[in-house]
Order: structure tokens, then sequence, then C-alpha cells
């Protein structure tokens, strides 16, 4: 499906799917967005389940807005943040496991604008202070 709009897509909302066979094979739907040449905004759901290795994931350096709920492994996240330069919001919901290592080692270059924590009880006050310098 994504391969017919691939060139004009710029925002993707998978958090709606409640079908699990979505995120069956999460590393390849990543690499189908990762081709998506002018998506600026992904919004997906983590599925605790998931076997997503950190080398196989490659997403469109067009990406502004990344919003990620459920339990991602902190090192996939830093990698994930680490690669898209234009990142300016990230949104983390229901993480119990995030300190907030991978976002304060990853930032972009033109640093975050927004910063969204929702439900993520493992993410440390030194973490927050070293983001808000």
């Amino acid at each position: 499906m994504l391969g017919f709009c691939k060139e004009r897509l710029i925002s993707l909302d998978l958090r709606v799917c409640s079908n699990y066979k979505v995120y069956y094979d999460l590393e390849r739907l990543l690499q189908v967005v990762g081709c998506c040449d002018n998506l600026e905004e992904l919004l997906l759901n983590y599925p605790q389940r998931s076997k997503v290795s950190r080398h196989q994931i490659s997403l469109p350096k067009t990406l502004r807005l990344l919003h990620v709920g459920g339990n991602m492994p902190e090192e996939l996240l830093a990698v994930i943040i680490g690669q898209i330069p234009k990142l300016t919001s990230v949104t983390l919901e229901n993480n119990l496991f995030v300190t907030g290592d991978s976002i304060t080692q990853s930032l972009p270059l033109g640093g975050l604008k927004k910063l969204s924590l929702h439900r993520c009880s493992g993410f440390t006050p030194e973490n927050l202070h070293t983001i808000l310098k």
C-alpha cells in the first residue's frame, strides 16, 4: 500500500491499527516507511513482542515529528533519533523503561523544539535537566 503513495505521503499514523498483523514484521514495515521520500510525521506503537535489529532501520531524513508508543528499547530509540537530522518533535508514550539517555545522547543538530513524555516512568530528572540546557 505504501509503495503507491511513497512520493506524496507526508504523515503516517499507524497508532490506530488494532490488528497485530500490521506489526508482525515491524522491521520490514519500518524499511518500507524509510522509502517514503517526503515523510515528515511518523506515529506508531511499538508492539511488546517485536524484535527489530537496529542495523535494519532506515527512516527518512525528512522526518520532523516522531511519536512512539509502547516499550521501545532505549538503544533502538537512540538509533532512530540519531539518524534523523531534521527531527524537531519527539513524543514518547507508555514507555516504562525509557530513561532519556537515548534523547540526550542522540539529539539532532538543530535540537528539539518539542518533547512530550506521557507515562514514561523511567525518565530521570538529570536527563531532563541536560535537555533543557
